[in-house]
């Protein structure tokens, strides 16, 4: 069950950031700390979808 967990989690932090959501905010709501947030999150979200 922690992985389903750790998922949510995940698809909470990746959306908020593609939101726009304040980084200091996600990581006030989530329990981290905002370099944790941009560390582990922030470099993982897609802006455009590639062409195939």
């Amino acid at each position: 069950m922690r992985n389903v967990g750790y998922n949510t989690r995940h698809t909470f932090i990746t959306l908020c950031i593609s939101a726009g959501v304040p980084i200091s905010d996600i990581a006030s709501w989530v329990g981290n700390s905002p370099e944790i947030i941009l560390k582990h999150y922030a470099g993982l979200t897609k802006t455009e979808v590639p062409e195939l």
